[in-house]
Formats: C-alpha cells, sequence, structure tokens
C-alpha cells in the first residue's frame, strides 16, 4: 500500500479536520503516517521552527513513506528555510504536495534539488470538502501515476507562444521572498501566480514588488491562476487583469488566464519544474 507523510511545516490543523482528511485518503487506499509534530502547538505554529523542519527531514528519510503532504498554510513555511538540508532532501527524494503558504518550500526544493515537487491540494482542503476531480488528481500524485500537468483549458490575456519549466505559487509568499537568498528564480521560465483575501491594492503592490525584483524582465510566459476575495477592485478602479496587464506593459511575454491552482475553486495538482508548452 501506498503510504503518504503528513507534516505541518506552518500552523497546526485541528486535530479532528486532520483525522476526518486523513480518514478520507485511508478510505481512497492510501495509508498514511501522521508524526507527534502535527499536533504540536507553539502560538499558531505546529512546533517551533527546528522541530517542523525536523519533521520534514524524518519523512524524508523515512523508507516507508512514498509521498509527503502539507497539512495546511496559515504562515511558518518561510520561517524554516534557513533549517532545511537540500542534501538530505536530495538524497532521500519522493514528492512533497501543498501549496499556499507552502511555496516557500516547494519552491526553495525545487530549485535546490532534483526532488519532485508538487502544488496541489492538502489535508484542509480535504476536510472542507475537495472537489472530486481535485482530489482524484491528488491521489494520483500520491500514489504516482500523474503526468506532470493535468489537461486544462487557457486563455490569452495577450497572446502568443509559451514554452518553458512552470514555476511559482502564492504571489504574496513570492513577494515575500524577494530580496532573499530564496528569491524564486524566473529567467525563461513560466510564472504562475495565485492568491486569496487580499485587496486590489495589495495585489498591486505585490506585482510591483515582483517587477522591481527583476522577476518579470526575463519570463517566457505569466499565467493567472485563481484570484479570490479580492475586494476594493470598484474603489481601485483595478482587477487583477488590468494590474497585471498595466505592470506588465512593458515587456512582451504572453499572458495567460484559467490554469485551476489555489484557494477556493478547483486546484488540480502540477508538479514544479515541469516542461509547460502553450500555442495561442
Amino acid at each position: 500500500m501506498i503510504t503518504v507523510g503528513i507534516v505541518s511545516p506552518a500552523r497546526w490543523l485541528d486535530p479532528g479536520a486532520l483525522r476526518a482528511a486523513c480518514g478520507a485518503l485511508e478510505s481512497a487506499g492510501i495509508d498514511t503516517a501522521i508524526p507527534d509534530q502535527n499536533f504540536l502547538r507553539e502560538g499558531q505554529f505546529a512546533g517551533n521552527d527546528e522541530t517542523r523542519a525536523e519533521a520534514l527531514h524524518n519523512l524524508y528519510e523515512d523508507e516507508r513513506v512514498d509521498a509527503i503532504l502539507c497539512t495546511r498554510g496559515g504562515f511558518g513555511s518561510t520561517r524554516i528555510l534557513e533549517y532545511i538540508n537540500f542534501d538530505l532532501i536530495g538524497k532521500n527524494p519522493k514528492p512533497l504536495i501543498g501549496y499556499s503558504d507552502s511555496t516557500s518550500l516547494l519552491s526553495t526544493i525545487e530549485s535546490n534539488t532534483k526532488s519532485p515537487v508538487w502544488h496541489g491540494p492538502m489535508l484542509t482542503d480535504i476536510a472542507r470538502g475537495l472537489d472530486k476531480k481535485s482530489f482524484e488528481r491528488l491521489l494520483e500524485v500520491i500514489r504516482g501515476d500523474a503526468r506532470s500537468l493535468p489537461d486544462i483549458g487557457l486563455t490569452s490575456l495577450r497572446e502568443g507562444n509559451v514554452e518553458g519549466p512552470l514555476v511559482g505559487g502564492n504571489l504574496s509568499v513570492l513577494a515575500s521572498l524577494c530580496g532573499t537568498q530564496f528569491q524564486l528564480e524566473t529567467t525563461n521560465k513560466i510564472l504562475f501566480i495565485e492568491d486569496i483575501d487580499e485587496p486590489a491594492y495589495v495585489i498591486d503592490r505585490l506585482i510591483l514588488q515582483l517587477k522591481q525584483a527583476g522577476m518579470l524582465d526575463r519570463l517566457n510566459g505569466l499565467i493567472l491562476g485563481n484570484f479570490s476575495d479580492i475586494s476594493d477592485t470598484g474603489e481601485f478602479r483595478s482587477g487583477v487583469e488590468e494590474i497585471v496587464l498595466d505592470h506588465c506593459s512593458d515587456t512582451g511575454f504572453p499572458i495567460l488566464t484559467g490554469i485551476p491552482l489555489g484557494h477556493n475553486g478547483p486546484n488540480l495538482a502540477v508538479r514544479l519544474g515541469a516542461s509547460f508548452v502553450y500555442a495561442a
């Protein structure tokens, strides 16, 4: 039987929700390994920074574990980046699955190792009621049966052919890494972004931060995922698409929308670093 290891690299997940989600996985034929770290509470975190990093390392080293699934986002993954042992992960490659706050872990592990990382649903999504297509896709990833990219239909905001490695994740997290040693390298890559529950002016500020950090300079393409609960678009007089087009007006790469990734909608797991091709 396939075993997925459960880790909480940021906030703790309510034990009832955690067990319910693991029960759904087990009903689908996936065994779960749930280290005690998931039940620790230190403020809003599931243990201190070193403990959360160690729990992740232990799951990579555990030969009984076939894949690793994050419980939830919130905040905390960036706090453990300095403790991550990339050599250990590189010697024990296995899929790591998460999104939102886990973006920082996924992007740095993808950049520093050949171990597979997947932007996809977490335990908290299963507990809340994950849509069937996203859940089935997640199961394929855990079982090792999934292709790197699902079948998706996209819409061009700015036309052109797109080809390159797919990278990205949560916009707020990516912006928080700008100017650090963990800033995502985007040269000749396709960047996708998503976010939730931000005013339009914050989205504007975050896109501007990526631009001023040079992350939009040499992109092959930009893709917009799910942007949900974005407020004040009327007062700001621009929505997400208009904000992106404005800040990218002096660039020439294609801009696409409609990829089912992120919060409050279908979240079909994709492997970061996978080759992506789109012909307009």
